[in-house]
């Protein structure tokens, strides 16, 4: 008894036609997208939606920045030299050691308006 997948040309070409149709469903997506999810894709790849929120964390970031302008700035700074050189017969050594260290804290009381200005405008902006 012949099967069919050896006799005649019938076989070749049903076993042609299964394979170019495992090819499709092979290269299928597996699953649809939801609405929610295509509107994602589409406005992460949106150049102007990209660069609309580009505007809108710079925005963001300049209203930082005016709020920072009421902070205090702190600086500290250190030094330490070190000498080592002796003469001989001398009134006066020349060798040691100095160090010193600073701490500055700097607050704006006033700067003519402009501190309150930038902050309004940069709440404008956002």
């Amino acid at each position: 008894m012949a099967g069919a997948w050896t006799s005649g040309t019938r076989g070749p070409r049903r076993a042609a036609a299964l394979l170019c149709a495992a090819t499709l469903f092979a290269a299928a997506p597996c699953g649809a997208l939801t609405l929610e999810e295509a509107l994602a894709e589409a406005a992460l790849a949106n150049p102007t939606l990209r660069a609309a929120r580009e505007q809108a964390r710079a925005s963001h970031e300049r209203l930082a920045l005016a709020r920072s302008e009421w902070l205090p700035t702190i600086d500290l700074n250190a030094t330490w030299f070190r000498n080592r050189a002796e003469f001989a017969n001398s009134l006066f050594d020349s060798s040691g050691e100095r160090r010193s260290a600073g701490l500055t804290w700097t607050q704006n009381l006033y700067r003519g308006g402009a501190s309150t200005a930038a902050l309004r405008l940069a709440e404008a902006d956002v």
